[in-house]
Formats: C-alpha cells, structure tokens, sequence
C-alpha cells in the first residue's frame, strides 16, 4: 500500500507536471511551424501540425482538469508555454522557411551580380532610380511637398545601412 501511494505522489507532482510541460513546449512549437507553413501556402503540412497540436494541447488541458488539486500543474503549463514559444523560435530559425525580401543599392555596375544571380536562379527585379545626393536628403522635405498636393497620404521610408555579415547555418549575409 505504501508503494502505491508513493508511487501516486511521484506521479502526481513530478511526472505528471513534467508531461504538461512538455506537451506545451511540443504543441506551442508545432504551432509556430504550422503558422509559417500557412503563411507559405503549404496547406496539407499545416493542417497535419494543426491535427498534432490541438490533439497535444488537448491531451494537456486534460490532465489538468484531472488533477485540479494539483498546483504543479497550474505552473507546468505557463512554463512549457513559455518555454515552447522560445523552441518554436529556434526551430524557425533553423528551418528558414520563407521568402526574402534583400534590397541592394547602389552607384555600382551590377551586370557581375546580376549574371551571378541568375546563373544560382534566384529572382530578381533591377529598377534604376535618379534622385538626390545624400544618405538621407529630406524625408520631411518630401512630405511637406506632396502634402501641398494630397491631404492624406501614406509614405514609406526605410534607413539604408551596410551589409551586417552574421554566421548562420542557414543563412549567410544578412541586410539591415
């Protein structure tokens, strides 16, 4: 009898909070993976992770509701939320799944670069712009003037800075 109840209480406070914890680390990862396959447009992969996910989560909730006297429980489930969104991060990072948007600017010839682009078939659009001198010649000036013409407007403007080279397994260079 004495092992029993033992081995109820191990259960309940160590193993039981330990399941918890990790059914929300693996359901929040699935679904920051499942999001960015949504946003890719890759509906079966996503609605596989949503199937896993709501499946994990519910199996969590559960417990919890079984164990309602359980405080560790109440703990085990915040946590492993907490820590889930962290290794969701990861896995994303790892993965790279997504598009890229990389803006390159400048006075020099690019026939080199663009040759290199498209011999590794990446796609790319070369637009030749004329404008004024300067880093940052008048952001204000810009608005003030096209306010003289349109009352409402919505402009854009981005700070330009060098290539930031960062090591990454999945990713080279990174532009900031």
């Amino acid at each position: 009898m004495e092992s029993t109840l033992y081995n109820n209480e191990v259960f309940s406070f160590i193993i039981l909070p330990l399941l918890i914890f990790l059914a929300r680390i693996f359901d929040v990862s699935i679904n920051t993976i499942r999001i960015i396959y949504v946003l890719g447009g890759r509906r079966i992969t996503a609605t596989l992770l949503g199937f896993f996910e709501s499946f994990i989560w519910l199996m969590a909730i559960r417990q919890i509701f079984e164990h309602l006297d359980n405080w560790l429980c109440y703990i085990a489930y915040p946590a492993g939320f907490a820590c889930g969104i962290l290794v969701g991060m990861v896995i994303e990072e790892r993965i790279a799944y997504g598009k890229v948007i990389v803006r390159i600017i400048t006075r020099k010839d690019t026939q080199t670069l663009q040759a290199f682009l498209i011999d590794q078939g990446f796609r790319f659009t070369v637009v030749n712009g004329v404008g004024a001198e300067g880093p940052e010649h008048g952001v204000r000036l810009f608005a003030q003037f096209w306010r003289m013409f349109l009352q409402i407007f919505f402009y854009s403007a981005n700070i330009l800075g060098k290539i930031l080279h960062r090591k990454r397994k999945s990713t080279l260079i990174g532009f900031v």
